[in-house]
């Protein structure tokens, strides 16, 4: 599977932006429990509102993704995290509760046309896929990239579809196949779930036995109450 692109190649998409096709860095990353390489490639696009923005097509499921800058106070080291990980992230007056869901490594395979991307074949760039949540409980997908360990950057990541596709390219680069791959972030996250229903049974416990107390005592009832911060504390990353 490939995207319909190719470097050089001028696209204008259904809302009149011109883009322009750089190039392409086709990576590999070994999965040790299905013991095979996937596949994905990244292709960089000039025209849009950030020189660094770049479209990913997996070639596993055939699904598309945007990449667009996106910087934080604080530049994470995928090398420093943990599945799991919560953090608290700043990008200028927003502030996020941010969870790493996916840590990875990924090796350049293949470099065509030209990109700013400095990687030479054969190197790792390693990446953390990290879910963000607004003050409004809006949730979205950000990940932090190192290029071979020493350049840190970091882009908001959208999914699109074929509709948005041609919105933005004027045509269909890539189609979804009938199948997902089972990331190792899903389990993590089924076991982040399992843990927080723990914890929320365990704090309708508390709060029924002291609605009893008051009860008792001929207390308030349910007229108080105890917040909670929005957000998480921070982690264990240096920044990236």
């Amino acid at each position: 599977m490939s995207a319909r692109l190719s470097p050089g190649e001028q696209l204008r998409g259904e809302e009149g932006r011109p883009l322009s096709v750089m190039g392409c860095l086709l990576f590999k990353e070994w999965d040790p429990e299905d013991r095979i390489y996937y596949f994905w490639e990244e292709w960089q696009l000039s025209g849009m509102d950030d020189y660094d923005t770049w479209v990913e097509l997996d070639h596993y499921d055939g699904r598309v993704h945007l990449y667009e800058p996106l910087r934080f106070v604080e530049q994470l080291d995928p090398g420093s995290l943990h599945p799991g990980q919560i953090l608290t992230l700043t990008s200028g007056t927003d502030v996020y509760a941010a969870r790493v869901v996916e840590l990875g490594a990924g090796v350049l395979h293949k470099k065509v046309g030209t990109t700013s991307c400095h990687l030479a074949r054969d190197e790792e760039m390693g990446y953390a896929e990290v879910e963000l949540t607004d003050a409004g409980g809006r949730t979205s997908r950000v990940t932090f990239d190192s290029h071979g360990y020493r350049d840190l950057v970091s882009y908001r990541k959208r999914r699109l579809g074929r509709a948005e596709q041609r919105r933005l390219f004027g045509k269909v680069i890539a189609t979804p196949a009938a199948r997902s791959r089972p990331h190792r972030s899903v389990r993590s996250g089924i076991v982040w779930v399992v843990a927080a229903l723990v914890i929320l049974v365990l704090v309708m416990a508390i709060v029924q036995n002291t609605g009893a107390g008051s009860h008792g005592s001929g207390g308030g009832g349910w007229g108080g109450g105890v917040g909670r911060p929005v957000y998480g504390g921070g982690g264990g990353g240096v920044g990236k």
